[in-house]
């Protein structure tokens, strides 16, 4: 085998991941929505907020602003606030960095102060000492700290691109 046909296989196996990934986020999203029982509950829109973050591993670090608005809230299911996070940051490692772009579909769990935070969605590299570019699924398992008549609120989990992380926060609503 030569290197064209290696890079090939290489390429043909990294775009079945990425086809395979995408059906089951949207497969597990699809799932998670049709848990609602629309006689019981009624959505409404709830909450905005922003906040910051860093992440740290061993050789990699990262800093990241969001904005997030949480659209639906259900009282009744597992996930009971959803929304959106739109989020940019730098992504710094040994000889190299990027800034890069997050685009997430944000869930909580927990109707008082503490929430389990999942998110799944996309986030767009732009490496900065190399023109190379590209899309990978961003995602993110956590704990949220929010008391519902306050604004502060304080994350912590793990996640990518934000690594292990930890960050802080304002609730607009």
């Amino acid at each position: 085998m030569n290197f064209q046909n290696l890079t090939s296989q290489f390429n043909r196996n990294m775009n079945i991941k990425i086809i395979f990934t995408s059906f089951f986020a949207l497969f597990t999203i699809s799932l998670f929505s049709q848990e609602f029982d629309y006689s019981t509950e009624k959505p409404k829109i709830n909450e905005s907020s922003l906040y910051g973050g860093i992440g740290i591993t061993p050789l990699y670090g990262n800093f990241t602003v969001n904005y997030e608005i949480l659209l639906v809230e259900r009282p009744n299911s597992l996930f009971k606030k959803r929304g959106l996070r739109v989020g940019t940051g730098i992504y710094q490692y040994y000889d190299d960095g990027s800034l890069n772009l997050i685009i997430n579909y944000s869930s909580l769990t927990g109707t008082k102060n503490n929430h389990f935070e999942l998110g799944l969605g996309a986030a767009y590299l732009h490496f900065l000492t190399s023109t190379n570019k590209y899309f990978s699924p961003a995602v993110n398992i956590g704990y949220r700290f929010k008391k519902t008549e306050r604004k502060f609120i304080f994350r912590t989990g793990i996640g990518f691109p934000e690594l292990l992380y930890i960050g802080f926060g304002y609730a607009f609503n």
